[in-house]
């Protein structure tokens, strides 16, 4: 009898994030978790409870290596960090473009709450970052607001047709039009 093979759960969720993120959590088949994890059903049940448990840890694991978030972080803060991460958040993965955390949200009605609750939570984590990346001004907020919404509907777009090309010349007249003319 051939032994079974030993998957750690991170390699289960690095392969079933494409399956999720291709077809969103109510259109993945536990078939397609099969088909990706080469591990069957009850495995798959045995060691994350149900579908819905694995899709809240694939997010999990999905925003905790997601690389176009931390250009955020990195000092000094300012506007070149929010271009170099609009720029590279649509694109950051290469197997797929867009965010899997924004596919989600399309799902928004049947998602758990716990992938809800890190969905939420991803959206403030981002929009606390491109605050700490707006000088002071009066506005900063509603500009973070306008910085996150662009970056959705691109990140959505991508899973069509977003061109890299095309996108750069979008993010930077809306880094002309949004940031005040002396931090330019």
């Amino acid at each position: 009898m051939a032994r079974p093979r030993k998957i750690s759960n991170e390699d289960v969720l690095s392969r079933v994030i494409p399956v999720f993120w291709k077809n969103g959590l109510a259109g993945t088949s536990l078939g397609q978790l099969e088909e990706a994890t080469d591990i069957n059903r009850s495995s798959l049940y045995a060691t994350f409870c149900s579908k819905e448990q694995l899709f809240v840890s694939a997010l999990e694991h999905y925003v905790s290596s997601a690389p176009a978030q931390f250009l955020l972080q990195k000092q000094p803060y300012g506007w070149q960090n929010i271009e170099q991460f609009l720029l590279a958040a649509p694109f950051n993965n290469p197997a797929f473009t867009g965010c899997f955390i924004i596919n989600s949200t399309r799902e928004v009605a049947v998602l758990p709450a716990a992938a809800l609750e890190i969905v939420r939570d991803f959206r403030g984590t981002v929009i606390e970052q491109i605050l700490m990346n707006i000088p002071v001004q009066e506005n900063a907020g509603v500009m973070a607001e306008i910085i996150w919404s662009f970056l959705v509907e691109a990140c959505l777009e991508a899973n069509d047709r977003l061109e890299p090309q095309g996108w750069q010349a979008r993010v930077t007249s809306l880094l002309r039009f949004i940031r005040p003319s002396d931090s330019q």
